[in-house]
């Protein structure tokens, strides 16, 4: 009950060309959507993040059909700005002030690098590296200081290179000297969609709990949070506060906004935000889809579990399908069930990612657990 789904695959091309990219060179691809355009006069495309690559795509589409197209995303500019790391910082400390975030520094080269950790390292017990425009702990690093301050300045920053060059950098400065901070209590992220500045404020769709994994804290699933009233008016006011900034600035589509509680639990706790996501992710693709399917995802509340680095033997989808389907998610149904996400970690062997939705939150954490269960995995806590 979701419409018909018509797939174009581009042709594929160089590794380093985008997606939207390859697209627009493909005759055959943008062809035919052109030929769609033209027959609804009109057109909406709905891409991941609104890059260059995909305002140009939906460009060309309106020069060769003669008819509008819109994008729902925010213009590249303002993509890149939003989800770029040392930016969002700057846009917290302006609008909640200096203390709602951790301590950062932007270092502009590799000398002011190494003095920044140098100086962290002799108040916090680990410091975090970070490349300003990266998703989900990628190009991310986290060090220990007791390993560095016997460091001296100069094996500091060649070990710095090294790991800078490990995490993807491609020598461009500045980089993001962090506080990593703890004990944290939890992960929220809150799920906002960002409407035109006329129709509205910023709407919060959800709060969830992220379930992080590593040093790094790489994402691995999430549940809809279990924090206190207090707590979720307070999340939900700062982050439609810094969601009203977006907007003004020009901002449209999905947006979540990650934070961390600082401390052994919530009574008393300090609140950091962290990083934008201006782009879909890893909860706002099943929210909306879990709306899709139920009307609203609060009357079959749902958690992601995510695993990758398993190695299980491949296989394909359809036979998975068939041993799972028991545990499975079933159009219209009232008692939930499970939703796979992804296939390719699962006919690869390489991991699974899923939604699955229940009753209530925790009959929903217990269904999950016997879905990982089904893939080898006895506690996806």
């Amino acid at each position: 009950r979701l419409g018909r789904v018509e797939v174009l695959e581009p042709a594929p091309a160089r590794r380093s060309d985008s997606l939207a990219l390859r697209a627009t060179r493909d005759r055959r691809v943008l062809d035919r959507a052109v030929a769609r355009a033209r027959a609804a006069q009109a057109l909406t495309v709905l891409p991941y993040m609104g890059t260059g690559g995909v305002w140009r795509f939906a460009a060309t589409i309106a020069a060769h059909a003669g008819v509008r197209v819109h994008v729902a995303a925010p213009p590249p500019a303002l993509t890149r700005r939003a989800n770029d790391k040392l930016w969002f910082t700057r846009r917290v400390q302006e609008v909640l002030g200096s203390g709602a975030h951790p301590e950062t520094r932007a270092a502009y080269g590799s000398a002011m690098l190494a003095h920044y950790i140098a100086t962290f390292v002799r108040r916090h017990e680990h410091v975090a590296v970070k490349l300003t425009a990266s998703a989900s702990g990628e190009g991310n690093f986290v060090l220990r200081s007791a390993d560095l301050r016997p460091l001296s300045r100069e094996q500091l920053r060649r070990l710095l290179h090294t790991r800078l060059q490990a995490s993807g950098w491609r020598g461009a400065y500045p980089v993001l000297v962090s506080a990593w901070e703890g004990p944290v209590a939890i992960s929220p992220s809150v799920q906002m969609w960002v409407p035109d500045l006329d129709a509205g404020p910023p709407l919060v769709e959800g709060i969830f709990e992220q379930q992080l994994t590593g040093l790094i804290e790489r994402f691995a699933g999430a549940t809809p949070t279990g924090l206190s009233p207090e707590w979720q008016r307070r999340l939900a006011v700062e982050a439609v506060r810094l969601g009203c900034l977006l907007q003004e600035l020009g901002y449209f589509g999905r947006c979540s906004l990650d934070a961390i509680i600082v401390g052994r639990d919530t009574a008393d706790a300090e609140l950091h935000w962290i990083e934008c996501n201006g782009r879909w992710g890893g909860v706002s693709l099943p929210l909306t889809l879990a709306n899709r399917l139920v009307g609203d995802w609060r009357t079959q509340p749902f958690v992601i579990i995510e695993r990758h680095g398993l190695q299980r033997p491949s296989c394909r989808l359809g036979a998975e399908l068939q041993r799972l389907r028991p545990l499975l998610y079933v159009a219209g149904a009232t008692t939930g069930g499970a939703v796979i996400l992804s296939p390719l970690p699962i006919e690869t062997g390489e991991g699974f990612e899923i939604m699955v939705m229940a009753e209530s939150v925790a009959a929903a954490g217990a269904r999950s657990r016997r879905v990982a269960a089904a893939f080898g995995v006895l506690d996806p806590a």
